[in-house]
Parts: structure tokens; C-alpha cells; sequence
């Protein structure tokens, strides 16, 4: 399987503390933080990607050249202007020829993808959504799950102000936690050469058609390196995990 990699975004909530380098390029340790997503997609066999970039994308590009660095296969999607995550996406329309695989270069995250695939295609789902409950989700995407497991209601973060796609959501609906398996028929949604989103534009999109959306609930250890506070978490976590190991 081919995982694309949205690692574009400006992470201007974590430049205080990371400011010479793109977010996904923070310093965990003498890695790059995106080393550890890619660590967890090879354990689960990915070993093929496409990074989106646009912020300091000399210094992905510089570091990981065409992926020998990391004993992957990587080429590289360049967006003049920032797209969106379905935007970045939609410039790949005549690369992706089959199922692939989506993730967001700030969060990393524990899950069985290959348990995760087989799921999706049981149930014939045009998208897929890895799940984790998270005790406060006010910085999330949240949705709600009928009994077959399928997403049937967004409330996607938007500032302050909630956008719900559906009925009103408990606290207690699990989050996006930023993985999705999809299909190629998404590109028939999404416009070429403009911003969109996959959260806010294309997965409303798919439920109002009844198209399937699956909410995989298996993700452990998840973590969102968007602020400071939580770059931090995560730094301390892998120094435990290490001394663990170690022990």
C-alpha cells in the first residue's frame, strides 16, 4: 500500500519553541519526529510514500532525498500555494490508482493498519478513519458511530465555533486522530487546483451521497504535536518508552 504523507502545513502554533525547522522536522531525541510515523507505517509493511509538502519543504526534502535514509521509497507532491489536506491530495489523482493510505505528519499514533485494511474493504468503505477516545476533545474533530461501526455524524474543529455535519455530538464521541484509508473514486469530489478539505468538505460530501465511512477504533498512544505542551508529552514518552526498552 501507498500512504500519503500531509506534511505542508505552517505549524505556527509550535514556533515558539520549534522555529528553524518545519513541524513535522521537529527534534525528538536527535530524529526528526516524522521518523517515528514512518517507523510505525513500516512495521505495518507501508514502505511506499509521497510527501505533500509546501512550508520549508528544502528541509523534508533535503533530509530524506528519495528515502534511503529511512529504508523507504519517497517522492514528493509541491504545492504553490497551500491546498488543504483534500487539495494536497487531489494533485496526486493521476498517481493513486488504488487504496491508500493518509496521514498527517504532526500526530503519531499506535494501530494494526493491516487489520484496519481488511476492515475497510469488508464493509466496501470509500473511506476509513482511525479513532481514538480522547478525554478532552475540544481540539478535535469528533464523530459518532452506528452499531456496524460506520461514521454517521462530524462535528469537525473549526475555532471556536463548532460545525456539525449530522445531530449534536456527546462529549464522549471519539476523535479523528488523523489516519484514513480511501478510495480513488474520492478524486471524482474533489476540485482540481483548489483549497479543500478532506475533514469539512469531503467526508460531509461521501455521507450525504451514503457513501461508507468506517471508524476503525483500535489507535493506542496517540499523540498531536500541534503545541508546545503536547511536542513535549511526547518527547518525555519516547525517552520512557526508550529507557523501557532498554530495561
Amino acid at each position: 500500500m501507498h500512504a500519503v504523507v500531509l506534511a505542508g502545513g505552517f505549524g505556527t502554533r509550535l514556533r515558539s519553541v520549534v522555529n528553524d525547522v518545519p513541524k513535522p522536522m521537529a527534534p525528538i531525541h536527535s530524529k526528526p519526529f516524522l521518523d517515528y510515523i514512518l517507523g510505525q507505517l513500516k512495521k505495518n509493511g507501508i514502505k511506499s510514500y509521497t510527501f505533500c509538502l509546501h512550508y520549508m519543504a528544502d528541509a523534508i526534502q533535503s533530509y530524506y532525498t528519495d528515502g534511503r535514509v529511512a529504508d523507504v521509497e519517497i517522492d514528493y507532491s509541491l504545492e504553490a500555494s497551500p491546498l488543504g489536506t483534500g487539495g494536497a491530495i487531489g494533485l496526486l489523482r493521476d498517481r493513486l490508482r488504488d487504496t491508500f493510505c493518509v496521514v498527517n505528519a504532526d500526530t503519531y499514533l499506535e494501530l494494526n493498519v493491516r487489520e484496519m485494511i481488511q476492515r475497510h474493504r469488508q464493509q466496501g468503505a470509500t473511506a476509513s478513519i482511525a479513532l481514538f477516545n480522547m478525554p478532552d476533545p475540544q481540539r478535535y474533530g469528533r464523530l459518532a458511530l452506528d452499531r456496524e461501526g460506520r461514521i454517521v455524524q462530524f462535528n469537525e474543529k473549526s475555532g471556536s465555533k463548532d460545525v456539525y455535519f449530522g445531530d449534536a455530538l456527546s462529549d464522549a464521541s471519539p476523535i479523528n486522530a488523523g489516519l484514513y484509508l480511501l478510495e480513488p473514486e474520492i478524486f471524482e469530489y474533489i476540485p482540481r487546483d483548489q483549497v479543500f478539505s478532506l475533514e469539512k468538505d469531503l467526508f460531509p460530501q461521501l455521507l450525504e451521497d451514503k457513501k461508507v465511512i468506517l471508524g476503525y477504533d483500535g489507535v493506542e498512544n496517540f499523540f498531536d504535536i500541534g503545541v508546545p505542551e503536547d511536542l513535549s508529552k511526547f518527547r518525555d514518552w519516547v525517552m520512557e518508552s526508550e529507557r523501557g526498552a532498554l530495561g
